[in-house]
């Protein structure tokens, strides 16, 4: 049979008792209400001057057959419980479980979500570089398995750029980063290429470089600049292997600008293809 809570109308399917005329003391597992509930065929045959019955704790009040003390449903000792009210009931299919169960588990993901958060920030303030590597790296997986994506076959990480005044070479702009392989095969030797902007946004020069060769700070200092710009185009990599780059490899790249424009605001980073 369907039983119907009167506070809270949770519908629950439930088997009759053993005494239908004298009814049921069911306690809502959604809501605790403790009400009265007697079958159809049993209302019928309740004699009219019976007193209307009373919840539990109320003054007058008790299941049937038995005295309670003076107390809430919520307070209600389990001793004094009637063997009918201790009768499990279930929800109905489709209606909501206990509020109890949900909110609990809400909470545990929040509180997992916000220990993640924590780590994080503690990692980027320990480990900016590595942090922002990573977020990179990730987003850029992400954006890969996404239906639609274009994402690029080479993307940079920690890209930074200082000057230099060498006396063999001049005034020079040195940039440098990490070439990261992103497609989904192995790609031939990285070129870099950096592009110096004017506040309009136009090209005022452009440097490019094999990636895998790195630059000492004895070697800008002493080195003239073809000198540098030859150690900076050696094939396959002087210092990092530039060969057949695999898929998710990463390559060090260093770029040289001799004389950057003064007016330049801006510079950008991409790959060209080889000779």
């Amino acid at each position: 049979m369907i039983v119907e809570c009167s506070r809270c109308h949770t519908k629950y399917r439930f088997e009759g008792g053993k005494d239908r005329g004298r009814g049921v003391w069911l306690r809502c597992t959604r809501c605790r209400h403790v009400f009265l509930y007697r079958e159809p065929e049993a209302e019928e045959a309740v004699k009219p001057e019976a007193p209307a019955a009373a919840f539990p704790g109320e003054s007058g009040a008790g299941f049937p057959g038995e005295e309670v003390p003076s107390v809430t449903p919520e307070q209600l000792p389990a001793e004094a419980a009637s063997d009918e009210e201790r009768e499990a009931v279930q929800p109905l299919p489709g209606e909501e479980a206990p509020a109890e169960k949900t909110t609990s588990a809400g909470k545990k993901v929040l509180l997992f979500l916000f220990f993640l958060v924590i780590v994080a920030g503690v990692f980027s303030l320990l480990q900016p570089d590595r942090a922002k590597s990573l977020y990179e790296r990730a987003v850029s997986s992400i954006r890969r398995v996404l239906p639609g994506s274009q994402e690029k076959a080479v993307f940079f990480t920690a890209v930074e750029e200082r000057f230099v005044n060498s006396p063999s070479a001049g005034n020079l702009m040195v940039i440098r980063g990490m070439a990261v392989n992103n497609a989904a095969e192995s790609l031939p030797p990285i070129r870099v290429r950096a592009r110096i902007l004017d506040p309009q946004g136009k090209t005022m020069r452009e440097e490019v470089s094999l990636g895998g060769n790195i630059l000492t700070d004895e070697e800008l200092a002493t080195l003239s600049l073809d000198e540098l710009k030859a150690i900076l185009s050696t094939p396959g990599g002087r210092d990092y292997p530039n060969t057949l780059v695999p898929r998710e490899g990463t390559v060090p790249f260093m770029i040289l600008v001799p004389d950057p424009p003064a007016n330049a605001v801006e510079y950008t980073i991409d790959t060209v293809p080889g000779p």
